[in-house]
């Protein structure tokens, strides 16, 4: 073995732990739907103080976070405070009158008009599906077709 493979080898080695040290500290992982309800027009910052006051420094999941998340065995997520709970949709794909979140996990198409309550500033209910949001249920079912007038615990990851 001479000199330039192991000095390969270790900056192979060394490069490896780095990245995985970066994405273990980056991953944001599911914590549980908030105790406070909010409404389609309470914006994102009363969706994160919601979060924050169910676990100190958490926040509003999105869809891949959610999905990128793993199952602590013995943990309970507070899914009995309600069937579903707000989330942001990470849009990975635009098409022409539609939008697809990452892994396909919500669909949007022109007629569903919305996916975050128009920026998380409405709670009227309106004609055609035009004002509702994305929410995932406690079996971790994606819907975007929950109606924004109604109050919704908030999915929370930290």
């Amino acid at each position: 073995m001479n000199i330039i493979s192991v000095s390969k080898s270790v900056i192979f080695i060394l490069l490896s732990f780095c990245v995985t040290s970066v994405q273990g500290e980056a991953r944001s992982q599911f914590v549980g739907f908030s105790n406070d309800k909010v409404d389609g027009a309470a914006g994102i910052f009363e969706m994160q103080k919601a979060c924050d006051a169910f676990i100190a420094k958490s926040h509003v999941c999105n869809t891949t976070e959610v999905a990128h998340s793993t199952h602590k065995k013995g943990t309970d997520y507070n899914l009995d405070s309600d069937t579903e709970a707000w989330i942001l949709v990470d849009i990975q794909s635009l098409g022409n009158k539609s939008a697809i979140s990452q892994f396909g996990l919500v669909s949007f198409t022109e007629e569903d008009k919305t996916l975050d309550c128009h920026g998380w500033s409405t709670n009227k209910s309106g004609p055609s599906n035009e004002n509702e949001g994305a929410t995932v249920t406690k079996e971790g079912r994606f819907k975007n077709t929950t109606t924004c007038q109604y109050a919704k615990s908030v999915a929370c990851c930290k």
